[in-house]
């Protein structure tokens, strides 16, 4: 993933890319010592009630940078909580996992 070329330069243009998820996924594990699963779970999902959610992981047992599932109820608390970027319960959540709002423009 490291060793690819860029195809364009940083900034000019947004694709999404899922190589890149796995490698922050893979990231956030190696430093929490959590999947990133586990990792939200406990500050992302169960604060906002989401209990049932599926996040396959690779043959190296880390969560894929795809394919997390949840029920429609759950996804809708995710998109409210986006559609409350600049709440002040929205960004102390963030900042409790030490993050910035990712929602927030």
């Amino acid at each position: 993933m490291l060793n690819l070329p860029m195809a364009d330069a940083p900034g000019e243009k947004f694709v999404y890319n899922t190589g890149a998820s796995h490698l922050v996924i893979a990231a956030i594990q190696r430093i929490t010592g959590k999947s990133a699963l586990e990792f939200a779970e406990e500050n992302l999902f169960h604060p906002l009630g989401i209990t049932e959610v599926i996040w396959p992981k690779d043959s190296q047992g880390i969560n894929k940078g795809a394919g997390l599932n949840m029920i429609p109820k759950d996804m809708a608390k995710m998109a409210f909580l986006c559609s409350q970027k600049a709440s002040g319960k929205v960004n102390s959540l963030f900042r409790k996992i030490g993050s910035k709002n990712p929602c927030r423009r």
